[in-house]
Parts: structure tokens; C-alpha cells; sequence
């Protein structure tokens, strides 16, 4: 128990009778967010007398002609501003700092502040929800975060989130906050995660912060575009005409069977995942077809639908022994993600 005169818990260096004693550590909670809402708040107000204007505006025009399509121009120029702050001149957001921790802080203000000297620019997945806490794991890198959660995101797992942070540790030692806002993105069968995790492979880029100064606003445009597309561009777009095919065929059956939507939706999400994930070879796309459909049928998507091998060779024209390594493929593959799904 911390006596009277004791130092105070909140980091202001006075005596603990002359500083909390009375107040509740909610109290003491708001005065360090307060005070670290003005440290971050200080870089917009100072920064503009320090960076070229011209090459920020420079950045500006390029984010706006690039995304103007997609988002409003209030949301563009936050992330612009954003990216300018703290990945491509990261020197002046360093600067700013070293010259805050220069000045007076309260000790536990310090000890975030001093963490915030490399900025987080966060690509993950959330695999977790509780106890307040957002658990988010990077898909380019190693570590896992934490984040703030405002309200019951438990049913959000699996969204991805993007945007820049800063090391918080008051809620967890692998805390993180937003500098701003993290953007939460449904990625319907991972197009969106693929698409990033390809193009930090050809950028051949030595360390996160090179790929992301080089590629965040392509970033911002495959996410942002990515929104602005159905689900029948992305089967236009990345499926072959013999997937396609096979899609349709699936679909005119679960018709037939008077399927429910949600049944529809996930076996249609699953078939596209397994067509772009594995590229399997088939030379009828009645086969393939079949093979998802059966599969559906063993792992319950579709209920207390039952039927025989030989019941849904006969709907897809096809022979049972022709269904038989496909749907072993396809089952595997299914279970393997359900597997990380509870993983994570």
C-alpha cells in the first residue's frame, strides 16, 4: 500500500498526500491521457514550421488523384498526413519527440513517450476479443498486439486492421494505440491480405518501413478499391471460366435443394478461397463441383442435408470415383482452416 508520503503512483514526482490522495486511479487515468493526447497532438502544430511544404504537398495531390475515387477528401488528407509524419519522414516526428522528453513529464507519460520513438505501422489479422482487449497478429511481421477494444468486437474475428500506432503499455505490455484511427477491413477470402502479401514479395524490400514508405498508399488503393467491388467483380476477375463454371453449377444445386442463404454465401466464400488459394487442375468443371458440394454435405454446411455419393454424382453428371480426390482435397483443405480459425 502506498503511504502518504510516499512518491505519487501517477508519475508527477510530488508526494502522494500532496498530489492523488482522495482521487481515484480514473482520475489519475484521464490526466495521463490527457497529457498524452497533448504530446501527440503537439507534432501538427509544430511540424508544418519544420518540413517542406512543398513536398508534402506533393505527397498530398499524389494520395488525392490516387484515392479521390474512393474515399472523401477529409479522410485522404488524415492518412496523407499520417504517412508523411511517420513513415516517410519519420526524422520529424523523432525530432519533435527528442525535444518533448527534453522538456517536463510525469514519469509514467515519459516511459510511453520514450516508446513512441519508432511508430507501428500495423497489418494483422484479429484472432482474439476479450477482457477489453483487441489481440491483433501482423500478417508481414511476427508480433502480436493489443489493442483497445471500445465495445464487444467478438464477433469480428477475423477482420483485418490497418493503420499507424504507437506503443501503449497501460493495458498490456504489447500494447497498441492509434495515431488516429485503425481502419477494420472484412477481407471476403483473404483477396485483400493475398494482394499485400504478394506485393511485399516483389518488392524484395529490406525491413517493413522501406515496403511500407514505397507501398502504403498502393495499400490504401487495393483496400479502398477492393471495397468498391462486389463479389461477382472478384469472381469476374480472378477465376478462370472453368471455376466460374464449376461456381454456377454449385450454386444451381444448392438452389435445387432449397439451401439456406447463409449456407449459400459460405460455400460460395469457401470455393473461391480453395479456386485462388490452390489452383487445383480439373478437366470438367462438373467434377470440381461435385467434390464442393460433397464436402459441403460431410462437414454439415448445408445442415441435416444427406444424400449419397452416388446421389450427387448423379445431379453433376459425373462418376463417383471422379469425385472422390478432389473432395478429399477440398475437405482437408476446409478443416485446415477451421483449424487456424480456432488457432487464432
Amino acid at each position: 500500500m502506498i503511504g502518504r508520503n510516499d512518491p505519487c503512483l501517477c508519475g508527477s514526482g510530488k508526494k502522494y498526500k500532496r498530489c492523488c490522495l482522495g482521487k481515484n486511479e480514473a482520475n489519475v487515468d484521464t490526466l495521463i491521457e490527457e497529457e498524452l493526447e497533448r504530446v501527440l497532438g503537439g507534432i501538427y502544430e509544430q511540424s508544418r514550421e519544420r518540413f517542406d511544404i512543398t513536398l508534402f504537398e506533393r505527397h498530398r495531390k499524389r494520395w488525392m488523384d490516387t484515392l479521390g475515387d474512393y474515399w472523401n477528401e477529409k479522410s485522404i488528407e488524415v492518412a496523407a498526413t499520417e504517412y508523411f509524419l511517420y513513415v516517410a519522414r519519420q526524422d520529424i516526428w523523432k525530432q519533435y519527440l527528442d525535444n518533448v522528453l527534453n522538456g517536463s513529464l510525469r514519469d509514467t507519460v515519459r516511459s510511453i513517450v520514450e516508446k513512441w520513438q519508432d511508430p507501428v505501422i500495423l497489418f494483422g489479422t484479429v484472432v482474439d476479443v476479450q477482457d477489453g482487449l483487441i489481440q491483433v497478429k501482423e500478417i508481414l511481421g511476427e508480433e502480436t498486439f493489443y489493442l483497445e477494444a471500445e465495445q464487444d468486437l467478438e464477433e469480428e474475428k477475423g477482420l483485418i486492421i490497418f493503420g499507424v500506432g504507437l506503443r501503449n503499455p497501460r493495458k498490456h505490455p504489447n500494447g497498441l494505440s492509434a495515431v488516429t484511427s485503425f481502419m477494420f477491413v472484412k477481407d471476403v477470402n483473404q483477396a485483400f491480405e493475398n494482394d499485400v502479401v504478394e506485393l511485399a514479395k516483389t518488392s524484395k524490400l529490406d525491413n517493413d518501413i522501406e515496403f511500407y514508405n514505397e507501398h502504403m498508399l498502393d495499400i490504401y488503393e487495393l483496400m479502398l478499391n477492393r471495397e468498391d467491388k462486389s463479389i461477382d467483380d472478384l469472381i469476374n476477375t480472378k477465376l478462370t471460366e472453368d471455376q466460374q463454371e464449376a461456381l454456377d453449377m454449385v450454386q444451381e444445386v444448392l438452389d435445387d435443394v432449397d439451401a439456406v442463404p447463409e449456407a449459400k454465401e459460405l460455400l460460395q466464400n469457401i470455393s473461391i478461397t480453395y479456386f485462388l488459394k490452390e489452383q487445383p487442375r480439373f478437366r470438367k468443371p462438373n467434377v470440381i463441383a461435385a467434390a464442393v458440394f460433397n464436402v459441403a454435405l460431410d462437414l454439415k454446411i448445408l445442415g441435416e442435408l444427406t444424400m449419397t455419393n452416388s446421389e450427387v454424382a448423379k445431379r453433376f453428371d459425373v462418376s463417383t470415383s471422379s469425385i472422390k480426390t478432389h473432395a478429399e482435397r477440398i475437405h482437408t483443405f476446409v478443416v485446415e482452416m477451421q483449424d487456424k480459425t480456432k488457432e487464432k
